[in-house]
């Protein structure tokens, strides 16, 4: 789809105000026309009537005069005939304009002029029409010159058969009517203009506030607003049409933006658009959704392998590198595609479910695109439910997260030495949540913070408990984030959780993983020394399938190495694997650091690990997690574990 055939869709409102208008103008233009040759020659017949009458009645009264002739002497009989000289008389009856008087009888015909066509001038059935109705009038043509013309009988007892015909020219009247018109038509086509600049006007202003509107000002592709009118459109006027909608991502635009400048960043995105555009055609748009992001939408998806072709062009678009003052380098595509059925309804729903399939595309996978399906809404929606549980829990006090508390036993001894603390959830609408999928959410929704602070808060809660009752030497080891170790007021909260529980510091433990480490080891380390010099103790979790080396281990600030489960889980399995766990344990001893062995689950790896001089062990083989109550029944009734 073109510019223009937006456009078009504004411009169309206009047409018919248009048409209307231009028409309203021709017919106001005739109809005013109409009404001044109406108007003026309805003057110029009551002019022209008014002389004949006038100069009927004048006659009528002359020749009454005349008939006294008869008894008059010679004097008065000559002064009678001179002041009742009929040519003199019509050619007093009317003004000298060009207006001719005629006096008709019979077949003589006196008149103020006598003309050559005198016939023409009178009109034999015209003076016909005159005697029968007492007067006649119209409009004539004699001799190429207009006229109008009034014929009024003369009374019969005065003069038998006479009549008086007026005729005056119409030439001024014609001169009226085009001088009127003209100006009407001048005052009709300056409103008219008027108009049509008015409309020109709010068109170029709409189509300004259109391109605003429908268009991306960078790309110049069609927008979200307009992608947005489009489907509501669509989806009522084609639902059951087979169609389908790609979000595409770029998910290392805003490094580009932070390396070379949201400059270079706004001409990558160019060059994307006219990339992506070729791929655009009559039934597939393009449109730019977001900041980094664009929307193909294609009406026909009937064709085989549709979908995957175009995946494959927007792939190309993407593979060829561009510049970055002078470095080449590939914009990183990212595709969530839902093909529209005629469940959808609304276009908010469709944009919701593409972001959707777009946010499960994981580009370590090596897969770029992903298609839209109902498991990803419902875990969505599963996610939600959790965001929102935690956060009341976090608000109101609920009981929604709660800790169960493992043993630890120290192998040589055989009595337990504390608790390793573990964050449990119990949704009221979703039951138990696994701690890795609740941890995922509260760290991607920035809950991991508050929500590892109450962790802290129940555990040292627990600790108080624990010395209260005697257990003065047990400790107990609450799991942090990297997220939380980094964060700037983490110490300040761990450090205010041990003064109001009012604990000893020294049985607090703190539990860090190696992948803490990677990128932030200098400010990490300082932060666990912090720690260590108020007393709180570290263990290093899940040793030996990160990023650590023993080299590294030397450095870092910690008390405890946590031996990962997957190592006790080998134990007996291969010579070699005996060989790495016995040496990961005996070279924790040589840096002066206890090994806590997790997740020991039968007696051929507990006596290894005793064997090995691993110091402290955790695991279904000795208890399972309980919560609070429960611990402490076990710690109540227990006095000696028996490692034989």
């Amino acid at each position: 789809m073109k510019k223009r055939r937006v456009i078009s869709s504004e411009v169309r409102p206009f047409v018919m105000p248009v048409i209307g208008i231009t028409v309203a103008f021709f017919a106001l233009g005739s109809l005013l026309v109409i009404f001044s040759r109406q108007h003026y020659y309805s003057i110029l017949e009551e002019e022209t009537v008014s002389y004949a009458r006038t100069g009927a009645r004048s006659i009528e009264s002359i020749l009454n005069i005349g008939s006294l002739l008869e008894t008059a002497d010679e004097a008065l009989r000559l002064k009678i005939d001179e002041a009742t000289n009929m040519e003199g008389l019509l050619s007093d009856l009317v003004p000298e304009d060009g207006t001719l008087a005629y006096l008709v009888n019979g077949k003589s015909v006196i008149g103020s002029r006598y003309p050559e066509y005198y016939l023409d001038i009178t009109g034999k059935s015209d003076i016909e029409e005159a005697k029968g109705n007492g007067i006649f009038s119209k409009s004539v043509e004699i001799n190429g010159t207009k006229y109008y013309k009034a014929i009024v009988k003369i009374d019969e007892g005065v003069m038998e058969d006479s009549a008086l015909v007026v005729i005056k020219p119409s030439a001024d009247t014609d001169r009226k009517i085009i001088r009127s018109s003209a100006i009407g038509i001048l005052v009709l086509a300056l409103v008219y203009g008027a108009l049509i600049a008015l409309m020109d006007f709010t068109l170029n202003r709409n189509r300004h506030l259109m391109m605003l509107a429908y268009y991306d000002h960078l790309t110049g592709l069609f927008n979200s607003y307009y992608l947005k009118v489009m489907l509501t459109k669509d989806l009522k006027l084609y639902r059951w049409n087979r169609k389908a909608l790609m979000l595409i991502g770029i998910s290392n635009l805003k490094s580009i933006n932070l390396l070379f400048g949201y400059d270079s960043g706004d001409d990558a995105l160019r060059q994307l658009a006219r990339r992506l555009q070729l791929i655009a055609g009559q039934d597939t748009m393009l449109f730019r959704f977001t900041e980094d992001r664009f929307v193909l939408y294609t009406r026909n998806c009937h064709r085989e392998n549709h979908l995957e072709k175009l995946v494959e062009a927007i792939l190309e678009a993407f593979r060829e590198p561009m510049d970055f003052r002078g470095q080449k380098k590939q914009l990183q595509p990212k595709i969530g595609i839902v093909e529209i059925d005629g469940d959808y309804e609304n276009a908010d729903r469709l944009l919701k479910d593409a972001t959707i399939s777009l946010d499960n595309v994981d580009l370590n996978t090596g897969k770029s695109h992903m298609y839209f399906s109902r498991a990803m809404a419902e875990k969505l929606h599963r996610e939600d439910i959790i965001e929102k549980e935690i956060s009341m829990c976090l608000e109101n006090g609920t009981d929604a997260i709660y800790l169960n508390y493992q043993p630890q036993l120290h192998l040589a001894t055989g009595r337990v030495v504390g608790f390793e603390a573990l964050a449990r959830m119990r949704s009221g609408e979703l039951g138990n949540v696994s701690p890795a999928e609740f941890i995922d959410v509260a760290e991607r929704k920035q809950l991991i913070i508050p929500l590892g602070n109450l962790v802290l808060k129940k555990a040292c809660a627990f600790l108080a408990v624990l010395e209260s009752r005697g257990y003065s030497e047990l400790r107990v080891a609450v799991n942090v984030s990297g997220i939380q170790l980094i964060h700037e007021g983490f110490g300040s909260s761990v450090m205010e959780a041990v003064v109001d529980s009012g604990i000893r510091s020294e049985n607090l433990e703190l539990e860090i993983t190696e992948s803490v480490l990677l990128d932030n080891f200098a400010a990490v380390n300082k932060s666990l020394k912090d720690f260590q010099e108020n007393g709180i103790r570290i263990a290093l979790d899940d040793f030996g399938t990160g990023y650590s080396s023993f080299l590294r281990l030397n450095e870092l600030n910690v008390n405890y190495l946590k031996l990962d489960r997957y190592f006790v889980s080998m134990v007996a399995t291969s010579d070699r694997n005996d060989y790495i766990t016995s040496d990961i344990i005996s070279m924790a001893h040589k840096f002066d650091l206890e090994v806590i062995a997790e997740g020991v689950e039968t007696v051929i790896q507990r006596d290894f690990l005793i064997e090995n001089g691993c110091d402290i062990m955790q695991g279904y083989l000795f208890r399972r997690p309980m919560e609070e109550a429960d611990a402490l029944l076990m710690l109540e009734g227990f006095d000696r574990i028996e490692t034989a």
